[in-house]
């Protein structure tokens, strides 16, 4: 003996009403609620110099670009510099991104790198290029992000950022840029600019994370060794086995 067919109390347009109803709310949610994460292309390659236009900035040495070209987005981190640790909220921008922002330190000077980033490239049209491979494309480091050469104008952001004092040449990691940079950190360190302001290299480490003064360690050494040679392409120097991946 089978069971009873159990009979809904709502007419059949009602409940087709409700379904309606139901996926609507659902849809709404998706559009406005932040549930949708960003559909927008990404590409972690791009052609040298392309024009392009910050979407949203980070941290000071991350943000999302977009290509004019074709709209598509680029994850990047500024290759051959890293800035002081900030504390992050989560946000969601317009078209969808899920991403961060700096709110506070959480290293000494990791606001002001933020703050500093944004009004160098906020709102300017600029230039984007990255450190490439042998074969000519891009190099990506760690959570996906390509290591990019933002200018505006015929200024490198990267290098404004660290004679401004709030950012260091990343020696833990190879980069053809580093004779430059290093020698635009030791400008800074002279003039007393930025992070530099609060005495001598070890008193501004001790205002930083343990991970970062161990890095820090053969920095100048390996500055003044990037200086002598005046190499563009120290990758095949590498004795270390790294892979020039950027955290």
């Amino acid at each position: 003996m089978g069971l009873p067919r159990l009979k809904s109390s709502l007419p059949s347009r009602l409940r087709f009403a409700l379904i309606l109803s139901v996926m609507g709310a659902l849809g709404l949610m998706r559009v406005f609620g932040g549930v949708r994460r960003n559909r927008r292309p990404r590409v972690s390659t791009f052609a040298p110099r392309s024009p392009a236009r910050v979407v949203h900035v980070v941290d000071g040495d991350t943000a999302y670009f977009a290509l004019t070209s074709d709209g598509a987005w680029v994850k990047g981190r500024l290759a051959g510099i890293n800035t002081p640790e900030c504390n992050k909220i989560e946000i969601r921008r317009a078209g969808g991104l899920h991403s961060a922002r700096c709110r506070a330190d959480d290293e000494y000077f990791g606001l002001k790198a933020y703050q500093l980033l944004r009004r160098l490239l906020e709102q300017k049209p600029l230039t984007l290029d990255c450190e490439r491979r042998r074969d000519g494309e891009c190099r990506t480091g760690s959570y996906g992000r390509v290591l990019v050469k933002p200018t505006v104008g015929k200024r490198d952001v990267a290098e404004r950022l660290v004679r401004a004092g709030v950012a260091w040449t990343y020696t833990r990691y190879p980069s053809h840029d580093r004779a430059r940079l290093c020698r635009a950190e030791f400008a800074a360190r002279r003039s007393k600019r930025g992070m530099w302001t609060a005495g001598s290299v070890s008193q501004v480490l001790a205002r930083m994370h343990p991970r970062t003064r161990r890095w820090y360690a053969q920095h100048d050494a390996r500055c003044r060794e990037a200086i002598a040679a005046r190499t563009r392409d120290p990758y095949p120097l590498r004795a270390s086995g790294l892979r020039g991946l950027q955290d």
